[in-house]
């Protein structure tokens, strides 16, 4: 449903994205959309991206591949390589183009979704209207935050749950 609102929206909308994989990093489009080639995180770091089987499991964060034996979703997180990337903060990449400031914010860095929302907090602050990111009930990441963490988190900065919707794995 969400790609669909957002597929019909095309001509209203500008997309400012952030992709340190390789593998699927895209350039800036006609539409104006603007491709940062760097990850988002909670400071300016090098971290090593954990390359997985299927590109949109790759993470920084570590797998918990004891619970995900369990699912069915396991081949897809099979681990394929790794290399380094650059981090950053959302606020630091936004601050030299005040007309990039953000209305909406998906996040989904597997695992880091917390991380990526304390290096936001000048964007929560100023523009953010709404936010879509991962919040796990379990821990598929190692030490990564689950759903009261996050919550936790953006509750402080106004923000109220409106939505909670099922990962299938």
């Amino acid at each position: 449903e969400f790609r669909r609102v957002l597929f019909r929206s095309r001509g209203l909308v500008r997309f400012i994205t952030f992709e340190p994989n390789p593998r699927t990093a895209a350039a800036a489009d006609a539409n104006g959309d603007v491709n940062f080639p760097v990850g988002l995180w909670s400071s300016k770091c090098r971290k090593t991206l954990h390359l997985t089987t299927h590109p949109d499991s790759s993470s920084v964060c570590n797998l918990n591949f004891e619970l995900l034996e369990d699912f069915q979703a396991k081949a897809g997180v099979e681990l394929a390589g790794a290399t380094e990337i650059e981090l950053d903060t959302l606020d630091n990449c936004l601050a030299p183009s005040p007309d990039l400031a953000p209305d909406f914010l998906k996040v989904d860095v597997e695992g880091g979704d917390l991380e990526v929302l304390k290096g936001a907090t000048d964007a929560l602050s100023r523009s953010v209207l709404g936010i879509r990111t991962e919040a796990p009930l379990v821990e598929i990441h190692k030490g990564a935050p689950q759903l009261w963490d996050i919550y936790a988190f953006l509750r402080l900065r106004g923000f109220v749950l409106f939505q909670i919707g099922r990962a299938h794995v």
